[in-house]
């Protein structure tokens, strides 16, 4: 079985902010979509980028964060690292927010696209915790895993996007996290677009859907795409 691991695309040996990209996939897998595509469009843009393949061997909780934080911890002592920050989507999404909140000293900022929060039943995706902690999972476990009941003062800036239409995790997820970082004071930026399939990604020509035509699908979700270039002032924005 091959091990949980951070593959690095650093853009030179200068020191230089890093992007750590946590794809998608239900906590099944990482979605290539989600992975290299974005790396490489953050190094275009200046940054230092990595991806964190963190379903290999498919750990549950809590074995999952710890599993996570000592990644991290190892890639912070790197010497061309400023800032890091965390970019994930959807299931990543969780997983990023999740680190931050068990350490926010050990990151910047927070890019969540489309992410799962809640476990709540009207709006959770129950897939993706049911691959984390099994099919009957505890209700104390549940909870934990909740993020927007986990929000601190503590926890460094956020900037998300989601679509309302997204039949896959419900916007729902995005709008209980604004609401519980803005009553703990923490700073949060937020693009919620009209329409938009679950999974959007990058929302360009390099990560189209199989299914779909390159040039179709970013004619398609050209507004989307948006929160590339938003994401970027964002971070300009967060001091040192």
């Amino acid at each position: 079985m091959e091990k949980n691991r951070i593959i690095e695309y650093y853009l030179d040996e200068k020191l230089r902010d890093l992007m750590l990209i946590f794809p998608g996939g239900a906590y099944e897998r990482t979605s290539p979509r989600e992975s290299e595509p974005v790396a490489r469009k953050f190094q275009m843009a200046g940054y230092h980028a990595a991806v964190f393949e963190y379903r290999h061997e498919l750990l549950g909780y809590p074995d999952i964060i710890k599993d996570t934080l000592a990644h991290i911890t190892k890639l912070r002592k790197d010497q061309r690292i400023a800032r890091i920050f965390l970019c994930g989507f959807s299931a990543g999404g969780h997983l990023a927010l999740w680190t931050a909140i068990e350490k926010p000293d050990l990151v910047s900022g927070v890019i969540l696209g489309y992410p799962v929060v809640s476990t709540d039943s009207k709006i959770s995706h129950l897939r993706s915790f049911c691959n984390l902690v099994g099919d009957e999972p505890n209700s104390l476990i549940m909870d934990a895993l909740s993020l927007e009941k986990r929000i601190s003062s503590e926890l460094p800036p956020v900037f998300i996007w989601h679509t309302f239409d997204d039949q896959s995790v419900p916007v729902d997820n995005s709008l209980k996290l604004i609401e519980a970082l803005k009553q703990n004071h923490v700073l949060v930026e937020a693009h919620l677009y009209l329409h938009g399939k679950h999974g959007l990604s990058l929302a360009d020509e390099t990560t189209a859907f199989e299914d779909q035509g390159p040039v179709t699908f970013a004619k398609e979700n050209k507004q989307v795409s948006s929160w590339f270039q938003l994401a970027l002032n964002w971070i300009k924005t967060i001091k040192q």
